[in-house]
């Protein structure tokens, strides 16, 4: 392997080291929800309420990159209020989808529970509240730290995150069995309070930096729904696909086992989150060079063989029965379908790499045109096939495809339109 695709490798790793750390933390609450009173339902439950929350909390994931880009323009006290204030109104929103009677019909419309699973959604939902505020914190100083270069305490305090919430969670549905969802959901608010915690704790000893210039609050405002949407389109296909599975056929079991292969897929696919920011480094460098692309089809390649030998061998099965205890049937109905969601990794990969290129030429508008033709592409299949007989792990995993697909295809045409001289590159929405 040539230095280049080492130096590429090394830069990439510990990104793809955090995020595995970060995705491991949902399963780990499934598998101690799946072991409560009513496991199955619970665990579907649980599912819709992670689909629901990854929506609401779009705007306090989005505080780092927030934080990062308007730290010259604002103080770092105006944008820990907003963090503030971001969380807590992603609080009250799933506050009131718990609580509201006109909001709790807008959750039985969409994911067409009965009863019992109502109760378990509802309940959850009241149990991560105040996951949202813990989000933004956490965010927040997240941004702080980038920003200082003193990123290695994230990865700690993620790891004391994980730990925190796998204790809780698993000490809390033995104490109330009978409230496995609640207990879910508190157990994810605390491991982000854990981990906002060791962050400032850590942030307090970070030297005073002298006020920024003055800036209006509605610049602040702007800026914050910009970088919100993007990470909105990154988040939608969960809370789509799930209500695309509550109307389809077999809608029950599919409930239980999508959100488990979701983030069995998201596994793999969630290390390589951060390559696009790799990749264009590396061409904004050498913008002919081709180590990233080499790296990118060896990784895609690597991804997908280990993918394979997981649902072909054996641990796929592990997973949805010895951790996740569900039950035999279902097990087996869900890895009948899991083969669809093979591709995921490499078409994230390769989603990455030409990201990267158009971000290395400058031409970001692409990346919006893009996320947007993913999601009507997902929107689309997933509303056509829930109308045929194919149960809803099929309709799922089919519409997670085609919107990858189809953001692929955007991005490479974006990447070819603005590496090619002469070519459009979207120049309203181009950046120096």
């Amino acid at each position: 392997m040539a230095s280049a695709e080492r130096r590429l490798l090394g830069l990439w790793w510990p990104t793809a080291l955090g995020a595995s750390m970060l995705v491991l933390e949902i399963p780990i609450v499934y598998a101690a929800a799946a072991r409560s009173t009513g496991g199955p339902q619970v665990l579907a439950a649980m599912g819709i309420c992670v689909a629901i929350l990854v929506v609401v909390n779009s705007p306090g994931l989005a505080i780092t990159p927030l934080a990062v880009t308007a730290y010259s323009r604002h103080s770092w006290q105006r944008l820990r209020r907003q963090a503030l204030l971001t969380g807590l109104a992603a609080a009250l929103v799933l506050v009131a989808l718990a609580t509201l009677p006109p909001l709790v019909a807008l959750v039985r419309l969409a994911f067409d529970p009965d009863a019992v699973l109502l109760g378990h959604i509802r309940a959850g939902l009241l149990g991560l509240a105040p996951n949202a505020l813990g989000v933004a914190l956490r965010r927040y100083l997240h941004g702080r730290l980038i920003v200082t270069v003193r990123t290695r305490p994230i990865a700690s305090a993620t790891a004391l995150r994980i730990l925190g919430t796998l204790a809780l969670a698993w000490a809390g549905t033995a104490l109330w069995p009978q409230h496995g969802a609640l207990v879910a959901g508190l157990a994810l608010s605390a491991g982000a309070f854990t981990e906002a915690a060791c962050l400032a704790v850590i942030a307090r000893a970070l030297p005073g930096e002298p006020p920024p210039g003055p800036s209006p609050y509605i610049e602040l405002i702007r800026r914050h729904a910009d970088v919100s949407a993007a990470r909105l389109l990154v988040m939608a296909p969960m809370l789509v696909t799930t209500i695309a599975v509550a109307h389809s056929a077999r809608s029950a079991a599919s409930l239980v086992v999508w959100p488990a292969l979701y983030e069995l897929a998201m596994l793999f696919a969630s290390p390589t989150s951060d390559w696009e920011s790799v990749a264009a480094g590396a061409l904004r460098k050498q913008p002919r060079g081709s180590a990233a692309r080499r790296v990118t089809v060896r990784l895609a390649v690597a991804f997908t063989c280990v993918l394979v030998l997981v649902l072909a061998t054996g641990p796929a099965h592990v997973y949805l029965r010895g951790l996740l205890a569900v039950p035999a049937e279902l097990a087996s109905f869900a890895l009948t379908w899991s083969w669809l969601l093979v591709p995921v990794p490499a078409l994230w990969l390769v989603r990455g790499y030409l990201r990267g290129a158009v971000m290395a030429a400058v031409a970001t508008g692409w990346l919006t045109v893009a996320s947007l033709a993913h999601g009507v592409a997902l929107l689309a299949c997933a509303a056509a096939l829930a109308a045929t007989t194919m149960p809803g792990l099929a309709v799922a995993g089919a519409a997670v495809v085609a919107g990858l697909l189809i953001d692929v295809a955007m991005t490479g045409y974006g990447a070819f339109r603005s590496s090619t001289p002469g070519r459009a590159v979207l120049p309203l929405r181009r950046r120096a």
